[in-house]
């Protein structure tokens, strides 16, 4: 395994973290759904620095989960921003239980191919009454909804390696443009779902697309990157320790931000997001989330002590028209100037920028094994 980097995220879910975030954006709520507008926050946080941003998603009908809490497909909208962009990850929500296996693999799996091997997957394993009713699906929950999730992660990592790295050919002089024994059926069934065949998508450029996850939610050993909360540096060191002692290789910290900006306090600022969020009657703050409410230097100061203990951040700016500017403009470069985060490199794949090995081939042939 090589080293880890120290890697910096940006989520760029809708309007920001902070529910009452669309009341204060830059841009109206039907701007939010256009994917135009989504291409160009990536490609700012691109040009500030970020490794990689995750694209958030939700299944549940607007009218269920609030104001304003229309969605596009988290997969599509990152394939979207794929060919426009060239250092940055694109990682999107996607949940492995209302998503269809094979599918959902596929999407992925061309989200890499889009990308030049910039894809990952960040895994949503929960669930809630509001998208069970919108999609006509039992909810699971408990062991049931563990043991989905696993499945689902299981048999898209084999639909990934159903193509090994040489069964594309293309010899347009004899014909011949896949190598047959280099492509394998999957025999996979669950419970709840079978999958046959080989995947439809020769295997990602990076082998296996990076995939994120939580503990709690995922078997740890399907996942290469745990996201980690806490209430406080010292909870979010030993949520790590403890995603490092069941084997996880990598992991990031999740840390809300609401920073002084626009001649604003983030004191006031906060205060006016949590009335308007009362107003519309949504809770306003996960309490056992980390947020700095604060500056930029506090900012600066707090992701130099997880450094200690993470392998990285995942920034939730409580409104991304705001509060990305002032981590574009103050927070990014001083990270660098004190050498917490390199600025990504050029044709990096994800897994290289989060110090992963490329994966082998689980039906790698013995001669590909030993060529």
């Amino acid at each position: 395994m090589t080293t880890a980097p120290f890697t910096l995220a940006l989520e760029l879910d809708a309007a920001g973290a902070h529910p009452a975030a669309w009341r204060f954006a830059a841009h109206s709520p039907a701007e939010a759904l256009t994917p135009r507008r989504l291409a160009d926050k990536v490609r700012s946080a691109e040009r500030a620095g970020f490794h990689y941003v995750t694209l958030g998603d939700d299944t549940a009908a607007p009218e269920a989960a609030g104001p304003s809490a229309a969605r596009l497909d988290s997969v599509l909208l990152a394939a979207f921003a794929g060919p426009l962009t060239s250092t940055i990850g694109l990682v999107p929500v996607a949940s492995p239980v209302w998503a269809e296996p094979f599918h959902l693999s596929g999407q992925i799996s061309s989200l890499d191919h889009a990308s030049a091997g910039r894809a990952g997957w960040l895994l949503d394993g929960t669930t809630s009454p509001a998208a069970s009713a919108t999609l006509g699906r039992e909810e699971l929950t408990g062991d049931e909804l563990l043991a989905e999730t696993n499945d689902v992660v299981t048999a898209a990592t084999q639909l990934w390696d159903s193509w090994e790295d040489d069964a594309v050919i293309i010899d347009i002089d004899s014909g011949r443009f896949l190598d047959n024994q280099r492509l394998h059926a999957i025999n996979f069934a669950s419970e709840r779902f079978t999958v046959r065949g080989p995947s439809i998508t020769p295997r990602p450029l990076q082998g296996r697309p990076a995939v994120f996850g939580r503990i709690g939610e995922v078997d740890p050993s399907l996942i290469d990157v745990a996201l980690v909360r806490g209430d406080s540096v010292a909870a979010i060191a030993e949520s790590a320790a403890r995603a490092r002692e069941l084997g996880v290789v990598r992991v990031i910290a999740e840390v809300e931000v609401v920073l002084d900006a626009r001649g604003e306090t983030a004191a006031s600022r906060l205060a006016a997001l949590d009335a308007a969020a009362l107003a519309d009657g949504v809770p306003a703050h996960r309490p056992d989330s980390l947020r700095v409410v604060g500056d930029s230097a506090e900012l600066v100061e707090l992701i130099a002590q997880l450094q200690r203990a993470v392998d990285g951040v995942r920034i939730l700016p409580a409104v991304l028209d705001v509060d990305g500017d002032e981590l574009e403009r103050l927070v990014l470069p001083e990270l660098r100037r004190l050498e917490i985060a390199a600025a990504p490199t050029f044709g990096t794949t994800l897994r290289e920028t989060l110090g992963l090995d490329r994966p082998t081939n689980v039906f790698a042939t013995a001669a590909t094994a030993h060529a």
